[in-house]
C-alpha cells in the first residue's frame, strides 16, 4: 500500500515539476525540488529509490526536449538520482537505528 502511494506521488510530482519548469525560468528552484521530492520518497521506500528517481526526474527532459530545448534538461535526471540515492540512504540508516519504530 504505502509503495503505490510512494509511486503515486512521485509521478504526481514529476509531472507537475515538469509542468512548473516549463512555465518558468527558475531552473534552480525546480532542480533543488525536483532533488528535495526525489529525497523524501526515497527516505520513504529505499528499495524504491532508482523508479521514484525515474518517475520525478524524467518528464522534465521529456517535455522540454519535445519542444526543442536539446539535452540540457537530462540535468534533472542527475538531480533526481542523487536526491534518490541521497533519500535511500538515509531512509535504510534510519530503519536500522535502534530508535526505529
Amino acid at each position: 500500500m504505502t509503495s503505490a502511494l510512494v509511486v503515486v506521488c512521485a509521478i504526481a510530482a514529476g509531472l507537475w515539476l515538469a509542468n512548473a519548469d516549463v512555465r518558468t525560468d527558475d531552473t534552480g528552484i525546480v532542480a533543488m525540488l525536483v532533488l528535495g521530492v526525489a529525497l523524501v520518497l526515497s527516505a520513504v521506500r529505499p528499495r524504491m529509490a532508482p523508479w521514484i528517481a525515474l518517475a520525478v526526474g524524467l518528464p522534465i527532459p521529456v517535455l522540454e526536449i519535445a519542444a526543442g530545448a536539446g539535452w540540457a534538461p537530462l540535468a534533472a535526471l542527475a538531480f533526481a538520482a542523487v536526491g534518490a540515492a541521497i533519500g535511500a540512504v538515509l531512509g535504510s540508516v534510519l530503519r536500522r537505528s535502534p530508535g526505529a519504530a
